[in-house]
């Protein structure tokens, strides 16, 4: 096989995909697994030491080598993931103790809160016996809210006691939205230790040792830090400029992160191959003399390694960094051994030394995006490169046609890597940048210009000479003006489009692409075609076997205010829009993904009447509205503060206050939406009883914001003794079909 690593890297997925979602299998892919290699080896070294060929020993290498990956990295993967060490940080989830830690990240602070990650040791459990001191593993991010004025400082690998609470971190609060859980878990991150003021954080007088990181690392990170804040002013431009060279975006304004995300340019702000072919280019150009005789060439291997190793640390070994470091050591190699590298192949080789390394990388988002970007552009950009390859006639001409093939060629590197990373982000966002071409191709070269300044300016400032102060010049205006340039892109009308795409949408797509790029070579390979057409049919087929659209009541968790979708097989409608237009790009995600796009009215239950109006739907039942009569539901309100929805299978009954339920026929239903301004023994007395009369199936609590804590508690315990109430706050989404 022309890709050896491709394929080693393809059987290691399938093995990290069967032990993840088939974990209870791990006793029996570890021994299969074990097994397969013993009798493999075995077989090899009888025909190693009887010297002659054996039919067994080759098909047993032919069938055992792909099984016992697949094997081996099932179990590894489910051993990893699945099954918690005792003494790990999750036995101790809700305990609020004294907890000893280690610094692993640099604190970051915005407005009153600071944030790190670190690893824990030990944790001190107190009752009304003993106080016992327990030690403890795994990893957390710890979270201080500060007072004004309050500072924590703190360095990597200071040891300290925090007093706080451990928690698991939030799940998505709806369907497709970001989960915070998974993310902190791909990075081997498992609770969140949350804590109050300055005085919660203990400083001791130990550092946990780590010769190379406090002698190279870390000095090498505070210095670069440190030149940035001097050539730069304090701003989004500082900000941003630490995120590229430094992968610091802590400081980033919200507005503009905003502006990055919905114009598909957010990748910039992320440290990539870019960075690393600049030192490689610059190392190559500084030890360029240590070419001269073989221990020569091997000390300029060992220490181009240990530079991009010692960047890869001070930025903090994301994917996209992992992976460039690895592929520039290997491509570094094979100059060494005088070896012919495929791109491709060195590609697969890196993807499949981050998945050995942790088989979590697999679930991450930045794993794909950056695998996909470098594969279409190793496979498309040359391609589209060639499409326009003006011929060499006359200075004059030769001028403007090599800046045309300037702009060309970076318009084709765009569209390669937008190829190769736009399924994922429709099928992670559900969403597809229309302007992220144009945006990407301003964009980008600003802000590899801006990196292209920065490291003179900062080996210059490094010694002290000033003209570091013209270049960190530059690069500030380039940034400056490639966020207004986002900001402006951002909002253009229709700057992103609603789109959803599936798992099998996605390998069909790939493979589509494939297909067409097979065919365009001389030896034209029908095999890619046929898998393309057969995927396309499976996503086609499988849209129409689909089961019909199920009647259901959604209620979405988007903080204040609601947004409820009733749901029949035929017709939908939005029962109101939240509190603030804010709100509607996560409104409007959960009506693509649950199929109501189109909606036949939009209901005013306590949102303004500005935002019901707004909403493109067919008609609006407005509070002054008593009756509305659709082909499959009919919306009545008796008086402004009550509303009952009909359908055939489901009523859905919303009261703004509590007061207003009655024991009643019309009070009946099977979903109820309830306003809670405040929760006293009243309250209490009259919700319980009209739930026993009523007995919906589910009741949704919407608390007000104007209610006490000691009235939030309350509910919240009465709620855990009464299932059928539920609240978004704390639930989530609730879906009930």
């Amino acid at each position: 096989m022309a890709y050896p690593a491709i394929r080693l890297c393809l059987l290691i997925v399938s093995g990290i995909l069967l032990g993840f979602y088939l974990p209870k299998l791990f006793p029996f892919t570890f021994f299969a697994a074990v097994l397969i290699v013993a009798l493999t080896g075995s077989a090899a070294l009888i025909e190693e030491i009887s010297k002659r060929k054996m039919l067994l020993a080759s098909t047993l290498w032919t069938a055992g080598y792909p099984l016992a990956v697949i094997l081996a990295f099932a179990a590894y993967t489910a051993s990893t993931v699945h099954f918690v060490p005792p003494n790990s940080v999750l036995m101790f989830v809700n305990e609020k103790a004294p907890i000893k830690v280690v610094v692993k990240t640099e604190p970051s602070q915005k407005d009153n809160r600071v944030q790190w990650t670190a690893s824990v040791e030990k944790i001190i459990l107190s009752t009304k016996d003993k106080i016992d001191t327990l030690t403890i593993s795994g990893n957390v991010r710890i979270r201080i809210n500060l007072k004004d004025k309050e500072k924590i400082n703190l360095t990597i690998g200071d040891k300290c006691w925090v007093n706080g609470r451990l928690t698991l971190p939030p799940t998505a609060r709806n369907k497709g939205e970001f989960n915070y859980r998974e993310f902190l878990e791909q990075q081997e991150i498992y609770a969140l230790l949350s804590a109050t003021g300055e005085a919660s954080v203990k400083h001791t007088d130990e550092r946990e040792e780590n010769f190379y990181y406090d002698t190279f690392v870390l000095p090498a990170y505070a210095a670069v830090k440190k030149s940035i804040e001097r050539l730069i002013k304090d701003g989004d431009e500082q900000s941003f400029i630490k995120g590229l060279l430094l992968g610091d975006r802590s400081g980033i304004s919200d507005d503009v992160r905003m502006a990055f995300q919905k114009t598909g340019t957010m990748h910039v702000l992320a440290i990539s191959g870019l960075h690393i072919s600049l030192i490689a280019f610059i190392l190559n150009v500084l030890l360029k003399r240590l070419n001269t005789t073989v221990w020569a060439k091997w000390l300029r291997f060992f220490l181009t390694v240990f530079a991009l190793v010692l960047y890869s640390q001070m930025t903090g070994n994301t994917p996209p960094v992992k992976r460039a470091v690895i592929m520039a050591i290997l491509f570094e190699f094979a100059v060494l051994m005088e070896r012919k590298s495929l791109s491709l192949n060195t590609l697969g080789a890196a993807a499949a030394m981050m998945l050995i390394w942790n088989p979590r990388e697999l679930f991450s988002l930045s794993f794909h995006l950056t695998n996909g970007a470098v594969a279409a552009i190793i496979l498309i950009y040359p391609r589209l490169s060639a499409l326009y390859d003006p011929e060499k006639k006359n200075p004059v001409l030769d001028v403007i046609t090599g800046v045309g093939k300037f702009f060309w060629n970076a318009l084709s590197l765009t569209i390669a890597a937008t190829i190769g990373t736009t399924p994922f982000i429709a099928f992670m966002f559900g969403s597809v940048p229309m302007l992220g071409l144009f945006a990407n191709l301003v964009i980008v070269d600003m802000t590899s210009l801006a990196v292209l300044s920065m490291i003179p300016a900062i080996l210059f400032e490094s010694l002290g000479i000033g003209i570091s102060t013209y270049y960190a010049l530059c690069a500030f205006y380039l940034i400056h003006w490639s966020i207004g340039i986002t900001e402006w892109f951002s909002k253009v009308p229709f700057a992103s489009v609603e789109f959803q795409l599936s798992a099998f949408g996605i390998v069909a797509f790939f493979l589509t692409t494939i297909a067409v790029l097979k065919l365009t070579e001389p030896k034209r390979d029908v095999r890619w075609l046929i898998a393309a057409l057969v995927a396309v049919n499976i996503v086609i087929w499988k849209g129409l076997w689909d089961k019909a659209p199920q009647p259901i009541i959604m209620f979405s968790a988007i903080g204040r205010g609601n947004a409820v979708i009733c749901k029949t097989t035929t017709e939908s409608i939005l029962i109101d829009a939240g509190t603030s237009e804010k709100q509607w790009s996560r409104i409007n995600k959960q009506r693509a993904l649950f199929k109501a796009d189109s909606l036949a009215a939009a209901v005013q239950f306590s949102s303004k009447t500005g935002l019901v109006n707004a909403i493109n739907a067919a008609q609006t039942f407005l509070r002054k509205d008593s009756v509305l009569k659709l082909r499959t539901m009919i919306c009545y309100r008796p008086t402004p503060y009550l509303l009952k929805i009909m359908t055939k299978s489901k009523r859905l009954l919303c009261a703004q206050r509590v007061s207003d339920l009655k024991l009643s026929p019309f009070f009946k239903c099977d979903v109820a939406l309830i306003q809670l301004r405040k929760f006293g023994e009243k309250e209490k007395a009259l919700l319980s009883q009209w739930l026993d009369y009523a007995n919906p199936s589910c009741c949704v609590a919407e608390l007000s914001s104007w209610m006490n804590a000691f009235e939030k508690k309350k509910f919240y315990r009465y709620a855990s003794t009464e299932p059928r109430l539920k609240t978004t706050e704390r639930d989530g989404q609730l879906v009930i079909e």
